[in-house]
């Protein structure tokens, strides 16, 4: 809880300072032609977003590559790799769940983003958060899991950089972006997220997570866990229930950039991507004004 309350005042803190400097001190020009503050919130929220998406990106790279024996360990099934729990990987998860707690406050209380998109949005934190607390309590391999998932994040940098500049931009900068997201998204989400499930089931050889005693017929063996709390395998069916929401609601997404994409090859239309119509700035305005 330390972590998580820790990580978002350090957001909500940096929020306000890289505020305070772009309006007053650098004023650039992508900032100051927004029509209202709501735009100006949601672009420093994004800018400083990508903070937490390196770190989270560089530090699942390193748990990948030195964390176990050899890299790409966990994948290949290692049993010294996927039965060593390490406080790191909690560490990173509660790190990211504080994250998501200020993203979300920004979004409903700050610039209010109430778009079907933003309650996409709203939903996938909620889901990640319960993600993450259902791996801690079951324990074993699953919250190492949890923490690879985020290098995920990796794809949001190039996310936010074209909201930032604009979806409407043209030129080669964002044509690059467009098809660095694509392919980020397709690598680390689409391909990687059902991995991870395959993982998490194929964690469950080195343990008895059903309590079948299939460990004690064997002579000699050390296993300290032959026997695993009914809490563990609470958290186990739960991980995999919310986690194959959250791939699911990955999934959708992918289907609407993958509409982008076609545009993009098509037409010449960089706009396409991981956002509709209704989420632009002058739609959203005449919804609202419906609305009142």
């Amino acid at each position: 809880m330390i972590t998580v309350f820790g990580t978002s005042l350090f957001f909500g803190m940096l929020f306000i300072v890289s505020y305070l400097f772009l309006k007053v001190v650098l004023k650039p020009e992508f900032f100051m032609k927004k029509k209202d503050e709501k735009e100006r919130y949601e672009v420093v929220v994004l800018i400083i977003g990508n903070l937490h998406h390196v770190v989270a990106s560089t530090c699942v790279l390193y748990t990948i590559f030195y964390m176990c024996d050899y890299p790409f360990a966990m994948f290949n099934g290692d049993e010294m790799c996927l039965r060593t729990y390490k406080p790191f990987y909690s560490h990173l998860g509660a790190f990211t769940c504080g994250y998501f707690v200020y993203d979300l406050f920004m979004q409903l209380c700050v610039y209010q983003d109430f778009s079907p998109l933003g309650y996409q949005n709203i939903a996938h934190h909620c889901l990640t958060w319960m993600s993450f607390v259902s791996c801690w309590i079951a324990g074993h391999n699953t919250p190492m899991q949890s923490h690879i998932t985020m290098i995920c994040e990796f794809s949001q940098i190039f996310l936010n950089i074209r909201n930032t500049i604009g979806k409407k931009s043209t030129g080669t900068l964002p044509l690059i972006n467009n098809l660095c997201f694509f392919f980020a998204y397709t690598l680390f989400r689409v391909i990687m997220f059902p991995i991870l499930l395959g993982v998490h089931f194929q964690q469950t050889k080195y343990y008895d997570l059903w309590n079948t005693g299939k460990f004690t017929s064997i002579i000699g063996d050390s296993r300290e866990d032959q026997f695993t709390p009914v809490m563990s395998q609470i958290g186990w069916i739960l991980t995999l229930i919310f986690f194959t929401m959250v791939v699911c609601l990955n999934f959708f997404w992918y289907s609407i950039i993958m509409k982008g994409m076609i545009r993009l090859i098509t037409k010449g239309d960089t706009t396409g991507g991981k956002s509709s119509n209704e989420d632009r700035p002058e739609i959203r305005e005449k919804r609202n004004n419906k609305s009142v």
